[in-house]
């Protein structure tokens, strides 16, 4: 793991898979772990953006859980 983002909060996914947030400075980073193909990203976005970012992905949580 990157070490900046230990101690981060932890968001686990399926499989093994998580995604890490933390905040560096004026910038929210978004780490994410991919276990199958053993990749991980990271981004970086302003406080603005990471907010649409996550009003996205509860909007598409709540349509998922439609099909549930």
């Amino acid at each position: 793991m990157t070490p900046g983002f230990e101690g981060s909060p932890k968001f686990d996914g399926i499989g093994g898979d998580y995604a890490r947030v933390m905040v560096f400075y004026d910038r929210v980073l978004i780490l994410a772990r991919d276990t199958e193909f053993d990749e991980t990203a990271t981004i970086v976005l302003a406080p603005k953006h990471a907010r649409d970012l996550a009003a996205g992905i509860v909007a598409a949580a709540e349509n998922a859980e439609a099909f549930q």
